[in-house]
């Protein structure tokens, strides 16, 4: 199956997130040093290429009834909401990610303007790979 070649080499398409069978795609990637710029523009386009075949492969796998392990259910359950965060219920969100839903309580009961924890500026960076503070500047800026 075309999947496999995707989970064989599971480190550089998947990112683990609670345990083997919850992975997000792999957005950052380790440059290797290239020759030449006109390397690197290839490697890329090659990347983006094979990310573009799993995408349809998910897909495929989804539309045949089958769970394209390793992706977690319920991000497949977000992009298939058109990436509407309203979809994911507290519930679903509590079965599956009982850490994450705490952090999000958290979150939510400092408001706006209140101190972001230590678990949530931690959360950010290991699984974001962005400093909580970074992520809403613009934000801040454009009010």
């Amino acid at each position: 199956m075309a999947f496999c070649e995707f989970e064989q080499r599971q480190s550089q398409w998947f990112l683990p997130q609670q345990d083997e069978h919850n992975c997000s795609i792999v957005t950052l990637t380790s440059l290797q040093p290239t020759s030449s710029r006109s390397d690197h523009i290839l490697m890329r386009t090659l990347r983006h290429k094979k990310l573009s075949t799993l995408g349809v492969l998910t897909s495929l796998l989804l539309l045949n009834g089958v769970t394209p392990v390793p992706f977690s259910l319920l991000l497949l359950n977000f992009f298939i909401q058109d990436c509407n965060l309203n979809f994911i219920h507290p519930f679903l969100l509590a079965t599956w990610y009982p850490e994450l839903r705490k952090i999000i309580q958290d979150w939510k009961a400092a408001g706006p303007n209140g101190e972001v924890a230590p678990s949530i500026a931690a959360h950010f960076m290991s699984f974001h790979d962005i400093q909580v503070s970074h992520a809403f500047s613009s934000q801040a800026n454009t009010c």
